[in-house]
């Protein structure tokens, strides 16, 4: 069984992890770049949890709630997540473009964070986020 603390360890070094990937966009403000990494982080931190539940219950919890994760964590942004045919999808999108974010993102049970520069969301197919 994994504890709480294991879990909050392992959320803390993959959000170390995945701030260290951020590419810092110059066009950005000092607000659309910490809301897009606290983004990251959180994406991080679902994929993070959904690995863990998959491995203690053989299933994707179909709610953040379910996996505790809580979304304000990440001000301006909005996280969707659903299941899928073979594992679940994670979207996240700025509650108001080019306020909050100019990126959307997308993760799935790969655990690759994608990202799109605009208004429309990310998906499968978009660029991925380098590390």
């Amino acid at each position: 069984m994994i504890s709480r603390i294991n879990l909050a360890t392992l959320t803390v070094a993959v959000a170390l992890r995945l701030t260290s990937c951020i590419s810092v966009d110059s066009g950005a403000s000092k607000n659309q770049i910490l809301s897009e990494m606290r983004a990251v982080r959180l994406i991080g931190a679902i994929n993070t949890a959904q690995s863990m539940e998959f491995a203690r219950s053989g299933r994707y919890a179909k709610t953040l709630r379910e996996l505790s994760v809580n979304a304000d964590r990440a001000p301006g942004y909005k996280f969707d997540l659903q299941l899928t045919g073979d594992g679940y999808a994670i979207h996240a999108s700025p509650t108001r473009y080019a306020v909050t974010g100019r990126r959307n993102f997308y993760s799935d049970q790969t655990t690759v964070i994608r990202q799109n520069f605009g208004p429309q969301p990310a998906t499968h197919a978009s660029h991925e986020l380098r590390r």
